[in-house]
């Protein structure tokens, strides 16, 4: 009686692809809309609308952040105390930077 073994070897492969189309940064844009008139003592919602796609994957800085919550997100709430000017930068995931 003959006893064979066989040895089977297989090789997968595999390719992961990734779509990452280009961004011209200089198309992207932040805008935080009209001046608000507040009562001291008063909030607003403060909102950065933007033509970037993904705008939650960005990166959102507001300044300054005194008297405001959630100051790392793209709409912050605002408690000022007196005239503010508030500035936002929002920057994506590939290094574009926008400002208003």
């Amino acid at each position: 009686m003959k006893i064979f073994k066989h040895i089977f070897s297989a090789v997968v492969l595999f390719s992961v692809v990734f779509n990452v189309s280009a961004q011209n940064c200089s198309t992207l844009s932040v805008n935080l809309g009209n001046d608000k008139n507040l009562i001291c003592g008063d909030s607003v919602s403060l909102f950065a609308s933007t033509n970037y796609a993904y705008p939650d994957s960005a990166t959102w800085q507001w300044t300054p952040t005194s008297s405001m919550v959630n100051e790392q997100t793209q709409h912050p709430k605002v408690f000022p105390n007196s005239t503010r000017d508030y500035i936002v930068i929002g920057t994506t995931p590939s290094g574009c930077v926008m400002r208003d």
